[in-house]
């Protein structure tokens, strides 16, 4: 895999200087549009930056939305998307919303790229991951979840009404820890 021709180094969370380096980097190579994917703080960080230096943007992943403005994702998603010249949506629902959100750039239903990488790399899983022998799993039926978001993860409560439901299920659950789940609760 190519490396990037610039990598910024900022902290996860540290959106002025990720909109910083973003500007000068968009100043210095003066690209023709800048796209951003998904809902992440440096998504919305090349989304502002985009817009300041008014330079067109496509947002891929648009139109999702959880209706929880309690997940900072949710604010980096909206954002976005009204700034966009140009919205790709995973789905026909995400268009919907757009529009009732009065949008007023492009609106096009392009697929989920997510889904797409999965279907793609199946085949390549398949023939070549050895995780159901490392990990002694059965090729039955099964669930796997990971728990990862802070209103569950940080409320022990919460975390431990997911973990009975999942309990529940007819199959067998495999529970991948997160990071963020590991060093909680």
């Amino acid at each position: 895999m190519k490396k990037p021709d610039v990598q910024l180094h900022h902290r996860d969370d540290d959106l002025g200087s990720m909109i910083v380096g973003l500007e000068e980097t968009f100043a210095q190579l003066k690209p023709d549009i800048v796209i951003v994917y998904g809902d992440t703080v440096s998504t919305l960080a090349g989304s502002l930056a985009a817009s300041k230096l008014q330079l067109p943007l496509a947002h891929v992943e648009a139109g999702l939305r959880s209706f929880n403005r309690r997940m900072p994702e949710e604010y980096n998603r909206v954002v976005s998307d009204h700034l966009a010249t140009w919205c790709f949506c995973p789905t026909e629902q995400s268009a919907i919303q757009l529009t009732k959100e009065n949008i007023n750039g492009s609106i096009i239903v392009s697929g989920d790229l997510m889904v797409d990488a999965c279907l793609h790399y199946k085949t390549v899983a398949l023939k070549e991951s050895t995780i159901l022998e490392e990990h002694q799993l059965r090729e039955k039926p099964y669930y796997v979840a990971t728990l990862h978001r802070a209103e569950l993860i940080d409320d022990a409560k919460r975390l431990h009404t997911y973990l009975n439901h999942l309990q529940m299920l007819d199959d067998p659950v495999y529970l991948p820890l997160h990071p963020r789940t590991k060093k909680g609760n």
